[in-house]
């Protein structure tokens, strides 16, 4: 008698902020950042369980929440013509204009002034 349970994938599943998409086809960015940042943003990451690439995805998308409406509407339109700018391969649906539902954040304190404090250290 044939098993009718589903065959899963090997391996883990598609870690992307949208159902379907995968880390690995994400644009990489790298940066530089002062030793105390860098360290938070690790202790971040393992306090919550979360990758650092989402506690950084989370923290422009409530920087931007907490910005006015003309920034908002301003960084949107940026957002598009880059959308616009980029390979057919990126334009198939890879990136999306919708939010990340994977987890909800509310701004306590405005990202602005960590960058101030750490810039002033």
């Amino acid at each position: 008698m044939p098993d009718k349970r589903e065959r899963r994938r090997a391996g883990r599943p598609p870690a992307g902020a949208r159902e379907g998409e995968k880390v690995k086809d994400y644009p990489q960015l790298s940066i530089r950042l002062p030793g105390d940042i860098k360290a938070k943003l690790q202790a971040l990451s393992l306090v919550s369980s979360r990758p650092q690439w989402r506690i950084i995805t989370d923290a422009i998308e409530c920087y931007v929440r907490e910005r006015p409406e003309s920034e908002q509407k301003m960084v949107d339109e940026l957002v598009g013509r880059s959308r616009a700018a980029l390979s057919p391969a990126s334009r198939n649906g890879a990136l999306s204009s919708k939010p990340s539902t994977a987890f909800s954040m509310t701004c306590q304190t405005p990202i602005s002034s960590w960058w101030t404090a750490s810039a002033s250290g």
